[in-house]
Order: C-alpha cells, then structure tokens, then sequence
C-alpha cells in the first residue's frame, strides 16, 4: 500500500467516525447522500519558466481547480490524453498573459531540505483591461 494510499484510507476511517457522531442538524442519510471523496488526478501538472536570475524552474501545480478542470474535461470526453492536453492549452494560454503564481510549500519537502520545495497552489489570471473597460462604459 502506498503511503498515499495509507493516508486516504486513515481519512475515510475518520470520515466514517465522525458521521456515527451525529450531528443536531443533519441525520446520517444526509451526510452520506451530500458528501463523496474526489477520485485524485492521475497527473501532475506544472510550469516550467526561468526566473529573473536566469534559472530555469519547474513548479508543479496543487491548485485544486487544475484538478476539477481535469475532471469536468474527462467526464465529457471520456479521453485521458484529449483532457491532458485541454488543460495544458487553457494553462498555456493563460501564461501567455499578465498571471500570478500563488506559491506554497509543504511539511513534506521542508523535511527532505529540497533546494526548491515551493508548490503553485493558485494561478491568477486578471482580467484584461479591455475587459474591465467594457464592463465600465455606461
């Protein structure tokens, strides 16, 4: 068992404790009818780009809506490859633009003393200005 694996099911396990320690406001039928664990994205996706000191960095993304964009790609084409390559598209495209990287790191990576242990775990793409120019002109 991977240790991914041992976490997901220490999780679940927990899950299910919780849900036996009834809520005031919510029977058990309920919890379990609204709440699903997400399948985890058989990927990893990052940026790759050289910083202003002239070194080239990779960058891998934790942002949780790089995941759903995945999985709502996937669930209309039922193609793993065709949804790879939609997200590298809208990510690419997006990177064409002005973005901001919203960088976090982990417990685990600070551990292993890596010389780079920052992670994406947002992008932020503003919008243009013509944009916001047309949503103002009354």
């Amino acid at each position: 068992m991977t240790k991914f694996q041992e976490k997901l099911k220490k999780q679940k396990n927990k899950y299910k404790a919780e849900l036996l320690q009834m809520n005031l406001f919510e029977d058990e039928h309920e919890m379990s009818e609204t709440f699903r664990f997400a399948e985890k994205v058989p990927y990893k996706f990052s940026y790759i780009f050289t910083t202003e000191d002239g070194k080239q960095r990779t960058l891998m993304i934790e942002d949780w809506e790089t995941g759903m964009l995945y999985r709502k790609i996937f669930q209309n084409c039922h193609n793993e490859k065709t949804a790879c390559q939609k997200v590298r598209e809208k990510y690419l495209n997006m990177a064409k633009e002005n973005i901001y990287l919203f960088l976090g790191t982990s417990f685990e990576w600070h551990m292993k003393n890596a010389p780079d242990p920052y992670l994406i775990i947002g992008v932020f793409a503003p919008p243009k200005k013509d944009a916001i120019q047309t949503m103002l002109d009354f």
